[in-house]
């Protein structure tokens, strides 16, 4: 019976193979129109083996093993078709492709490059060589290449994004918002373009556009965190922290927590208890716990930017946590830039003032001066810690006179000072009998 057996199995595994073997090109192309990529390459490859030269499998094989991201197989067939075939264009546009997601960006440039150099006009090897420009961060040849294709296409909105996307790298924002202009005229409703060109008009100091850029989309496709975070950032920039609170929440109940959503939320809510809650201890203490939570879980997620601690040791001082708001301001100033270092160090020397530190705030306070001496309000705080909390009339007596000499000086401060500045020459007078301050 086996010796039956065996000789039967062996026919049918011949017959199979032979069936195999016998499969066409034109099956394999109707399994690439059906997606079936594992297929179509088994059918592919025994034509292959039946016949090495066979060009039309060869490109048909290359595009199975992208349609599978096997891009380094792809490139491996697809060279092998080429040698056969070298200015065959629609290969060598798969080629280009499975040298760019193959990571060989040079090479995948030469190709689209020669493909261009045998047909200037071909609009395939056009976009996909200004797109690799734009990977490349090669914006200035990116653009001149969309130039063309959108003088040869007009209609075409994408181009014109692109064209401005290159223009906004190129840091040249009035150009960039006209060609965003243009694909929004073409395609009013692309949400992507209408983000781009509210940052552009954002960055522009052009806060009324920016907004209604992004309102006449906003309606269309309901909450959007992308959308949501921009007009946060539009009320901020405009001083309105109600909206800017509301906004920024909206991005983060929409799926964006980010460090930076956090962040900004949680700096919103603080300047709103600053600025526009009403004079309710309850109420601060709770606008200021939330405004420290965000910016708690901002911090977890993302520690190295300086503003993070800033606002979080702000929110505790407003708790009256003074520990830790100046361990935080202290890490601030650790990270600060230079542009606002002063600021942090005036921060700081209130929260060491309010901690009872009082050689501690003066010594910041100086440290603020340093960075930035054009800032003499230092001198009336400065002088408020010697006068109220040391008793050191003749300094404090110094100071407030430097802060009211500044022509700058807030009205309210200064009419307080020249109070205190009386009051101590007072005092002083009939301490010793005769005005020794002058």
């Amino acid at each position: 019976m086996r010796a039956l057996v065996r000789p039967l199995l062996l026919l049918l595994l011949f017959l199979f193979t032979e069936k195999l073997m016998g499969q066409s090109i034109e099956e394999a192309n109707l399994l690439l129109m059906q997606e079936e990529y594992n297929k179509a390459v088994i059918i592919l490859n025994n034509i292959v083996k039946k016949d090495s030269t066979d060009k039309q499998a060869l490109y048909k094989l290359g595009l199975s093993y992208q349609g599978l991201n096997d891009f380094p197989r792809a490139v491996k067939v697809l060279e092998y078709a080429a040698l056969k075939d070298s200015e065959n264009i629609p290969l060598m546009l798969s080629l280009g492709k499975a040298y760019k997601y193959s990571g060989n960006y040079g090479e995948a440039k030469r190709k689209y490059i020669k493909i261009l150099q045998l047909d200037s006009l071909n609009q395939a090897a056009s976009v996909n060589l200004s797109a690799l420009y734009v990977d490349l961060q090669e914006f200035r040849r990116a653009k001149d290449l969309y130039s063309k294709l959108s003088q040869r296409d007009t209609t075409n909105s994408y181009f014109f994004k692109q064209l401005g996307l290159c223009s906004f790298k190129l840091e040249d924002l009035k150009s960039a918002a006209e060609y965003y202009e243009k694909a929004l005229h073409l395609y009013s409703s692309d949400v992507n373009a209408s983000l781009d060109l509210s940052l552009i008009y954002f960055k522009m100091e052009k806060l009324d556009s920016a907004f209604m850029t992004l309102h006449k989309v906003y309606w269309l496709y309901g909450e959007d965190a992308r959308m949501d975070k921009m007009l946060g950032e539009i009320y901020m920039k405009s001083k309105n922290y109600l909206f800017a609170e509301k906004y920024f929440k909206r991005a983060i109940q929409n799926g964006d927590s980010s460090a930076a959503v956090l962040q900004k939320a949680g700096i919103a809510v603080y300047l709103v208890g600053m600025f526009n809650s009403p004079p309710d201890s309850a109420v601060l203490a709770n606008t200021f716990t939330e405004s420290r939570d965000l910016l708690q879980r901002s911090y977890t997620k993302y520690n190295k930017d300086a503003l993070t601690p800033l606002y979080l040791g702000l929110s505790y001082k407003e708790l009256r946590d003074y520990p830790a708001a100046i361990r935080f301001m202290e890490e601030a100033l650790n990270i600060a830039i230079p542009s606002y270092m002063s600021d942090v160090y005036n921060y700081l020397a209130t929260a060491y003032d309010y901690n009872g530190e009082y050689q501690k705030a003066l010594n910041t306070y100086n440290d603020a001066l340093e960075h930035n001496p054009a800032n003499k309000t230092i001198y009336y705080y400065m002088a408020y810690i010697y006068d109220k909390r040391l008793s050191e009339r003749e300094t404090a007596l110094k100071y407030y006179k430097r802060f009211i000499e500044w022509p700058e000086a807030d009205k309210f401060l200064k009419a307080f000072a020249e109070t205190r500045v009386d009051k101590l020459k007072e005092e002083q007078f009939f301490r010793n009998g005769s005005s020794q301050l002058k």
